[in-house]
């Protein structure tokens, strides 16, 4: 296969998975078909990383011209400092869905039973006939623990 060919095909697969990529996060930043973008972004994404290589490569002269001009270098700056920021603000960021399941999960049972299920004695008794005990347990966490059950065991025990 000539130079051109190989160049033709380094670009063209770098260029459509750049598009795939930029559709797929933008999809998974407004959380749109998220079980399905994430693996789409992620595997595609090593993809993207794989043909960019090989463009780089088959293009070095030019790219060597390009990576010396004094707005390259200014770019690569700006954006390693953003992302930089994104980084460090970005650790202390909570996913709300995570804040309102570690709530449910550590708040007293009598007010998790109530937002699951609507009734605490009801609750308490479905459980206890389930062979979950309940003991001293305050929270469905501990519920958990002392039973040798996954939290999700037990939410879906008081919810069905």
């Amino acid at each position: 296969m000539t130079d051109p060919k190989k160049k033709d095909i380094a670009t063209s697969f770098t260029a459509f998975l750049f598009i795939v990529l930029v559709v797929s996060g933008m999809l998974m930043f407004f959380h749109i078909f998220d079980n399905y973008t994430k693996t789409v972004h992620e595997i595609l994404g090593l993809a993207f990383v794989l043909a960019s290589s090989f463009h780089i490569l088959l293009n070095w002269k030019q790219m060597k011209r390009y990576f010396s001009k004094q707005i390259f270098l200014i770019s690569g700056i700006l954006v390693f400092f953003i992302s930089l920021m994104f980084v460090f603000l970005g650790k202390d960021h909570k996913d709300t869905k995570d804040v309102i399941i570690n709530s449910l999960l550590n708040t007293h049972i009598s007010n998790s039973f109530v937002v699951l299920n609507n009734n605490y004695e009801n609750t308490k008794t479905k459980l206890e006939e389930m062979g979950i005990v309940i003991n001293g347990s305050t929270t469905i966490e501990e519920i958990s623990k002392n039973n040798g059950l996954s939290t999700q065991k037990i939410v879906e025990a008081i919810m069905y």
